[in-house]
């Protein structure tokens, strides 16, 4: 999250970047790290009976990626050390995915 000061009409606030996404409420949570792979996997499922998905590598980070930083794809792009114009449009996609599926939903505000 980056935070800047904004100055208006000789006023001046705090403006803090949030993600544009977030966890839904009813979204189960549980995530691991593989000792001996060092993959991430996060274990999601909505509540109270959704069924249980799994979110593994490059999928959990870009689901981790979308709740904590307002630039998505440059983002992934410098964690996954990769050019964010050539991974832009799957990122783009994955996360439409993440929102239909329940996994995601967009911040209001």
């Amino acid at each position: 999250m980056s935070c800047g000061r904004v100055d208006a009409v000789g006023v001046t606030a705090l403006r803090v970047d949030v993600p544009d996404f977030e966890r839904p409420r009813d979204l189960a949570v549980v995530e691991d790290t593989d000792d001996s792979t060092g993959t991430q996997r996060v274990y999601v499922t909505a509540l109270p009976d959704g069924p249980l998905s799994i979110l593994e590598g490059t999928s959990a980070l870009i689901w981790r990626a979308a709740q904590e930083h307002d630039e998505l794809v440059a983002s992934v792009a410098q964690l996954a050390r990769a050019n964010p114009e050539s991974i832009r449009a799957d990122v783009e996609q994955f996360v439409e995915t993440l929102v239909a599926q329940g996994f995601l939903e967009r911040r209001n505000g």
